[in-house]
């Protein structure tokens, strides 16, 4: 097989492949420094990872391998599987505003952030997909979510886990 054509990024490797007859997906996403794992509980580094690309190549020739379609979803890939035909695609998405500042130090930064917060919508913290570079997409409306109450302060956590088929 030839190289296959998914980018020209020298900072993207690739995280996966899965054939299935004439159809070849590869999974890709920005390296990172650390392990996923020793990070989990650390929401601004997930805010770094902000998305990942699945790419969809014909390879019934595997000479010439063609990409027919570019997937781009928000988020960091967790954990990738196939059963059968089907690519289930686990993701984890920490939710960033433009223009917050995570650490404000006076009250008109954090009179600017509050309103910041209560201007956005729903959909605004939810991530989204873009195919082809075409315009963003939602994945999913904010009613299809499953929302855990904490009642200690200390135990919230601001990341999205999605499940994508």
């Amino acid at each position: 097989m030839k190289d296959l054509p998914v980018g020209n990024d020298t900072n993207t490797r690739l995280s996966g492949l899965y054939l299935d007859g004439a159809k070849l997906v590869a999974l890709a996403e920005e390296q990172q420094i650390y392990s996923i794992w020793s990070r989990w509980f650390i929401p601004s580094f997930w805010q770094n990872q902000q998305s990942h690309q699945m790419y969809l190549l014909n390879v019934a020739n595997p000479e010439t391998p063609t990409q027919t379609a570019k997937l781009t979803v928000d988020g960091q890939v967790i954990s990738s599987r196939r059963i059968g035909s089907t690519l289930y695609v686990a993701t984890r998405h920490s939710p960033n505003l433009p223009n917050l500042n995570q650490y404000p130090t006076t009250e008109a930064e954090a009179a600017a952030n509050r309103t910041l917060i209560n201007n956005a919508t729903l959909a605004d913290f939810l991530p989204d997909y873009q195919l082809n570079g075409g315009s963003k997409n939602e994945i999913f409306s904010g009613d299809d979510c499953f929302m855990t109450q904490y009642t200690d302060k200390k135990s919230y956590q601001t990341s999205i886990v999605s499940l994508l088929a």
